[in-house]
C-alpha cells in the first residue's frame, strides 16, 4: 500500500475516461490513497472550470466516499520544516511555494511509515528523483506511476 501525493499536473490524466476509469479501480483495490494539497485541489476546479469532465468528478466522487482521496490543508504540513537540502534543490529548479508545500506533503506522509510516490512532471522533482528517494519518497510522472500500479 502507498500513499499517492498529486501535483496539479497529474489531474490531466483524468482526461482519458478509460484510463481514469482503470487507474481508480486500482487505487480502490490496492487500498492506496491519495494525497493533494488543498489549494492543488482549488487550481484542479479552476483549471477545468469551463470544462470540468465529467469522469474527474465521477472518478473523485469514488475516491471519497471510499476514503481514498485526502484534500490536505496547507495548515497541516508545515512549509518551514522542509529540509535544508531538499529546499536547496527544489529552489535550484525555480520551485515555488505549492512545490514545497508538495514536497512537504510528501514528507510527512513518509513519516507515518507509508510508502509514498509524489507524481508530478515537474523539474524540481522529477530532477530531484535520487535525493527524494534516499527520504523513501518515489517521484514519477504519471506514464510511471500507471505502470506501477498496473493500469
Amino acid at each position: 500500500m502507498a500513499d499517492i501525493v498529486l501535483d496539479v499536473n497529474a489531474f490531466r490524466m483524468f482526461a482519458d475516461e478509460e484510463r481514469s476509469k482503470r487507474f481508480v479501480d486500482k487505487v480502490m483495490e490496492k487500498c492506496h490513497h491519495i494525497y493533494v494539497l488543498h489549494n492543488i485541489a482549488d487550481q484542479v476546479v479552476y483549471i477545468f472550470k469551463k470544462f470540468l469532465p465529467l469522469q474527474l468528478l465521477t472518478c473523485l466522487k469514488r475516491l471519497k466516499s471510499a476514503g481514498k482521496y485526502h484534500v490536505v490543508p496547507r495548515s497541516e504540513i508545515g512549509r518551514e520544516e522542509l529540509l535544508p537540502r531538499i529546499k536547496e534543490e527544489l529552489e535550484r529548479y525555480n520551485a515555488d511555494s505549492d512545490d514545497k508545500d508538495l514536497a512537504m506533503l510528501a514528507l510527512r506522509r513518509r513519516e507515518k511509515g507509508q510508502e509514498v510516490y509524489l507524481v508530478s512532471k515537474d523539474s524540481c522533482f522529477l530532477n530531484n528523483r535520487e535525493l527524494f528517494k534516499s527520504h523513501g519518497i518515489e517521484v514519477m510522472d504519471w506514464e510511471e506511476l500507471i505502470a506501477i500500479l498496473g493500469s
